[in-house]
């Protein structure tokens, strides 16, 4: 698969009125730096799809692929984001059901496992 093909398989998402295994879009998002109020539903930590998709670009990708783990960052990181939260959110999530419902979903959440992007 190329790149290309994955930015157009990842995009289908924003199309969606729903999307089940809103937990990995939801950290994705917080992880490419989205505040909650930005995403999530007004005074919950539930992610408003509806608003989400709107983040979910074709830069999506590109911006998980150019992260740089080594090194002082050069925006300050909300407690949303931070890597130990997001490794134990991943961690809890079974790789194998998220590629029953998308190859590619289960392809993204292996990168952010795996890869130890962190």
């Amino acid at each position: 698969m190329t790149e290309n093909e994955a930015k157009k398989l990842i995009n289908v998402f924003a199309a969606y009125e729903m999307v089940e295994y809103d937990l990995i879009f939801q950290n994705v998002l917080y992880f490419l730096g989205n505040k909650n109020t930005d995403i999530n539903e007004d005074l919950t930590n539930k992610l408003n799809w509806k608003k989400a998709r709107n983040y979910w670009t074709n830069d999506t990708l590109n911006l998980i692929y150019k992260y740089n783990p080594f090194g002082p960052k050069t925006a300050a990181v909300s407690s949303f984001a931070m890597i130990n939260r997001l490794i134990n959110v991943f961690k809890g999530i079974d790789v194998d059901k998220v590629k029953e419902y998308s190859i590619i979903l289960g392809k993204l959440l292996e990168i952010m496992n795996c890869c130890k992007l962190f």
